[in-house]
């Protein structure tokens, strides 16, 4: 089993388009505030990513198998029906980042945090994008998340045999499984990455109104690859 580390992403917050994001100019008097948690957050944030390429095995109806690891989702089924490998990985903004004392800010930089810790993991799935496809020639990628869209495309509980494709690596990058099968650190992602000229995408099936990270609109509880 290679796995693969990424833990040299620099993370750079634009102060700009964070303004922008939390309507600084309504609070004018809380921007060295926000100035100085970008600092900081720049100065200690370490985002990182683990991956791996995992052989699919089988996927028959919603039972799939990936490198021993037995999957239950017909949505993962169909998606990975014509797939021999693809890229199992959990990434995130970090811990260092995310332990950061907030104690002396105003009440509103627990959302400032929240963003800023939001954009060093886009900062690191960036970087895994790019090594994916450009280190190891995946193209056309589209990926699946446990616990994204509706909670029964591919159920969040999944996140147990995902995170044992991995042997214990993920404790390398400080991410860990609640009993409730959700991450911390809050600001992570895990997921497999495949090949798919059709272009999936999570939110296609979900059916939450207003999302503000919709990219796509819903068309239904699953949507069959020939019908993207």
């Amino acid at each position: 089993m290679q796995l693969h580390l990424i833990d040299d992403v620099p993370f750079e917050p634009n102060l700009g388009e964070i303004a922008e994001q939390i309507r600084l100019d309504a609070y004018p008097e809380l921007e060295e505030q926000v100035r100085d948690l970008c600092r900081r957050c720049q100065d200690v944030a370490r985002p990182k990513a683990v991956y791996r390429i995992v052989t699919v095995d089988d996927t028959a109806g919603d039972r799939v198998s990936m490198d021993g690891q037995s999957f239950r989702s017909e949505a993962l089924g169909e998606n990975l029906r014509d797939s021999e490998r693809v890229i199992a990985y959990v990434a995130t903004c970090g811990t260092e980042i995310a332990g950061l004392d907030l104690s002396g800010y105003d009440p509103l930089s627990e959302y400032w945090h929240s963003i800023l810790k939001e954009r060093a993991l886009r900062a690191v799935t960036a970087r895994l994008y790019e090594a994916v496809e450009h280190e190891h020639g995946f193209a056309d990628l589209s990926q699946m998340n446990p616990g994204s869209a509706n909670y029964d495309v591919w159920p969040i509980a999944q996140q147990r045999p995902l995170f044992a494709l991995f042997g214990g690596a993920t404790d390398d990058i400080g991410v860990r499984l609640t009993e409730s099968h959700l991450m911390v650190p809050d600001k992570s992602v895990s997921g497999v990455m495949f090949t798919s000229t059709t272009g999936y995408v999570n939110c296609h099936a979900c059916d939450r109104e207003n999302c503000p990270n919709r990219r796509a609109p819903f068309l239904g509880p699953r949507v069959p690859a020939q019908e993207r």
